[in-house]
């Protein structure tokens, strides 16, 4: 339960990335990081961009 919940987090990847980048060794292979964090990034810009366009709306 609690490691399903860990990978949920977008925080792992980019830490276990970073672990990559200095100790060359992780637990995931770097691409598979890089992809959950660039996928992670574009949901919430597109997420936060229809909410932001939602409230603007909302003001006229």
């Amino acid at each position: 339960m609690v490691q399903f919940a860990v990978y949920l987090n977008p925080m792992t990847y980019g830490v276990d990335a970073l672990r990559y980048t200095i100790l060359n060794s992780s637990v995931l292979p770097l691409y598979i990081n890089l992809a959950v964090l660039v996928i992670f990034a574009a949901i919430t810009v597109f997420a936060s961009a229809y909410l932001f366009s939602k409230k603007e709306q909302g003001l006229m």
